[in-house]
């Protein structure tokens, strides 16, 4: 199954009008393939008991924090500025986010690829690539 989830990742950016520079899953088997698999690949931040529920505020700050990682050169962990997440009541994941820094959306598909592909998609500004793992507590 792991190969036909980084597949999905592929085939969504193919169909894209604009890349992303954020690819997420819950699947430990793709994280690790996805840490086998690429070399410079950093980890940002590990965040426990994170509340799903989180209120629109906090999620738009945690959106331009995404997009200050994906469009800024990576200096180090220490340039990250999260948002206090609610750890309150109800469902709760932990968050494990890594950053492929100088390397854009084509290039992170172009680890796993024997042969090398060029995507048809608008090019954008994202100078990184980001990977999220959620799991589910």
């Amino acid at each position: 199954m792991t190969g036909s989830r980084i597949s999905a990742w592929f085939n969504l950016i193919k169909k894209d009008v604009e890349e992303s520079a954020f690819f997420v899953t819950n699947s430990q088997a793709v994280l690790d393939k996805t840490l086998e698999t690429i070399p410079g690949l950093e980890k940002v931040c590990c965040i426990d008991g994170i509340a799903c529920d989180q209120s629109e505020a906090v999620s738009k700050e945690f959106n331009q924090c995404l997009m200050h990682l994906a469009t800024n050169p990576w200096t180090g962990p220490d340039q990250v500025v999260l948002p206090d997440f609610n750890s309150g009541a109800g469902k709760k994941i932990n968050l494990k986010l890594y950053i492929l820094p100088e390397a854009d959306s084509q290039a992170f598909c172009n680890f796993f690829l024997k042969d090398k592909i060029l995507f048809k998609g608008n090019k954008n500004s994202r100078l990184n690539t980001l990977i999220g793992f959620f799991e589910k507590l």
